[in-house]
């Protein structure tokens, strides 16, 4: 049933997937790519509650692609009439009561809901009536609610401040989680379209020694598959060791064969929320880097644009991005299919028609269509440790660190969990003493 009490039928079902077919783009950078051209070739109504789903070609991920969160199955006529997100209706155990821009959400229980939970139980309605989201940015106001009973979980990002309120008998939980930060580089440009430049500046960073200090709380990441069943922590072997001297020397050696002399200078673009972990990190860049003969300036956006500069949409006056600093929920161990695809030079993210790094890779970009088409894990496996193996040699991307998902929580709540990818958070069973 639907929240409004209407019956959610094939009719339904099939109207949401045939307009999701026709989306020309979708919020997901990630999902863009494949839900632009969503694979779907016709979907039939075999009875009020079955349908048939035809393909235009072979697709190993689409159940992946139906359950996304773009394409969930609203009631028809809100589709055709393009009303979902004003009022949405869902089916879930939860129904928007209440939405403030920018302030909160409330959120209140269905009666008649049923369904699967995270743990794979058959549930009925949620046991809280009332759930409100707030939007809070400022950390010790998140910590000062929680403290003073104001609300009963919050999302915290500071290690210290976790240990903080553990110590003054708050429930917290943590964990390594599929967001990661890395430094994404535009081999349009000399010298990022130079391998050795790649590699000489991930070689000028004790990355093991420097991501604790200028990033407490999050974790060196070295293995992109980490969670996943497709991991390979001996792809690290691949990475370049740290060497200043030799970083300095490869620097050298790109400069003289481009008839350039030292420093080079290179645009680093940051959209980090100030205040967050990696907020320090450019400035520890700047250090570095100078010592092997390369200039970094930085150069701070808001947020809101990071895609449309990534993409080439918003070009600031006289220069063009280098390098950017991009922190994001890429979803490795949702999936990994997704996460390569932005290293597919075909995948038409960039204005371009290219991928956001402008990085071109014959066999990268072989293996990526393989992937789209392979369905046994052990072969996706072999396939995405090459891609691994070439992303690691290459580094069209610096791998620097991997989220953490860290909460506090009021002792009299229970019930409250979180998917083990960092997915979603179920909120059916969570109950608290009174």
């Amino acid at each position: 049933m639907f929240h409004n009490g209407k019956e959610l039928t094939a009719d339904d079902v099939k109207t949401c997937l045939e307009v999701q077919s026709k989306i020309i783009s979708v919020s997901s950078t990630v999902m863009g790519t494949y839900s632009a051209n969503f694979p779907i070739k016709m979907v039939e109504k075999l009875s009020k509650y079955s349908v048939k789903v035809y393909l235009k070609s072979a697709t190993p991920f689409i159940q992946d692609l139906a359950t996304w969160m773009t394409s969930m199955i609203w009631p028809a006529e809100e589709v055709v009439q393009n009303t979902t997100f004003n009022n949405p209706t869902g089916t879930g155990p939860y129904k928007i009561k209440e939405f403030i821009s920018g302030v909160s959400v409330t959120l209140e229980r269905v009666p008649h809901y049923w369904g699967e939970n995270m743990t794979g139980y058959w549930v009925g309605p949620a046991y809280m009536q009332t759930i409100i989201f707030k939007y809070i940015p400022e950390e010790t106001t998140r910590m000062a609610e929680l403290e003073t009973g104001a609300s009963d979980i919050t999302t915290i990002a500071q290690i210290s401040n976790i240990n903080i309120l553990k110590d003054e008998g708050f429930q917290t939980i943590v964990k390594t989680g599929g967001s990661y930060q890395n430094l994404a580089f535009n081999c349009r440009n000399w010298p990022m379209n130079d391998t050795r430049f790649r590699r000489a500046l991930y070689m000028a960073v004790d990355w093991e020694k420097i991501v604790p200090l200028v990033c407490p709380g999050y974790e060196r990441l070295t293995d992109v598959l980490e969670l996943t069943p497709y991991s390979n922590p001996a792809a690290a072997a691949f990475l370049p060791t740290y060497d200043l001297e030799a970083a300095k020397s490869l620097v050298e050696q790109v400069a003289a064969d481009a008839g350039k002399t030292l420093p080079i200078t290179i645009t680093l673009y940051d959209a980090i929320t100030p205040g967050s972990m990696a907020e320090y990190l450019p400035d520890v860049l700047i250090s570095l880097w100078a010592k092997i003969g390369v200039q970094l300036n930085v150069r701070m956006i808001d947020p809101g644009s990071v895609r449309a500069v990534r993409s080439g949409n918003i070009k600031p006056p006289g220069e063009y991005w280098d390098i950017f600093c991009l922190y994001g929920e890429f979803r490795l161990v949702f999936n990994p299919r997704f996460c390569w695809i932005p290293f597919n030079n075909a995948s038409g993210l960039a204005k371009d028609g290219m991928n956001y790094m402008g990085y071109n890779n014959a066999e990268m970009n072989n293996l990526t269509a393989q992937s789209l088409q392979t369905v046994d894990t052990a072969a996706l496996k072999t396939i995405y440790q090459k891609i691994q193996r070439i992303w690691y040699e290459e580094l069209p991307m610096i791998p620097v660190f991997s989220g953490r998902a860290q909460w506090a929580i009021n002792p009299k709540v229970h019930g409250f969990n979180e998917a083990w990818d960092r997915s979603t958070c179920s909120l059916t069973n969570v109950w608290k003493e009174t």
